[in-house]
């Protein structure tokens, strides 16, 4: 990118700003004109007024609103960037409504159905350690008679709750992803020209996606374990 009479701090702004928007020096007509009106006979004498023309969009730009060349370069050249990004904005402004109201949507129906799914979970998980404790009592029985410890007894139950935690995280994946194989091609009728690949994303990200939910099953599974062995069993 050219320079201008402004800090480099500026012009890295400008040319951040121009990438973003994809304008380019190499698609810019500029022409330098003769300023008019105030300023004096220097200013109308010389060529300080910068024309600049965006091939891509064809936006005109004119500035002479100072008596330097340069700075006037990057004015017009800010100016131009502005223009181009309003004028973009208006264009997508309706798939931009779209994508917000759908990310909205998407958390509050995110966070609805993560609540209810973990209450669901906690409830399940709970009743099943308390079934298991129910259909084991004579083990457990034998076991205090002959003078087995409280992690000894503990630990089947511990285990047993890591497996289910490792089993539901297995079958939640299966069917997010089975979810995500019918909503993507909606989606992407809905959305149009926008892409907007979930499935990608999501098989992109899976070993994170897993671990994560395999550590918060695991802490689920084994805090009602703990909690239902508590309660129930007097060791």
């Amino acid at each position: 990118m050219v320079t201008f009479a402004v800090s480099k701090e500026k012009e890295e702004a400008l040319r951040q700003k121009m990438e973003s928007l994809g304008v380019y020096e190499k698609d810019i007509i500029e022409k330098f004109i003769r300023s008019s009106g105030k300023g004096g006979q220097k200013v109308n004498k010389t060529s300080t007024c910068v024309y600049l023309k965006h091939l891509p969009t064809a936006i005109e730009v004119k500035c002479q609103q100072e008596r330097s060349q340069a700075l006037n370069r990057f004015l017009a050249r800010r100016i131009l960037a502005d223009k181009i990004e309003r004028i973009s904005y208006k264009e997508n402004k309706d798939i931009i409504e779209k994508l917000v109201n759908i990310t909205n949507f998407s958390r509050k129906i995110g966070l609805i159905l993560g609540i209810i799914f973990v209450s669901i979970s906690i409830l399940v998980i709970l009743n099943t350690v308390r079934l298991a404790i129910y259909t084991r009592t004579k083990e457990i029985e034998i076991m205090r008679l002959v003078g087995a410890s409280e992690i000894f007894i503990r630990i089947p139950f511990i285990i047993e709750a890591l497996l289910y935690a490792l089993c539901s995280t297995v079958l939640s994946l299966f069917l997010i992803w089975l979810g995500l194989h019918f909503i993507s091609p909606m989606i992407t009728r809905y959305l149009g020209d926008v892409s907007l690949d979930m499935q990608g994303f999501f098989l992109q990200n899976i070993g994170w996606i897993f671990l994560l939910e395999l550590l918060v099953s695991c802490i689920i599974s084994v805090s009602c374990s703990v909690i239902s062995m508590g309660k129930h069993l007097k060791i």
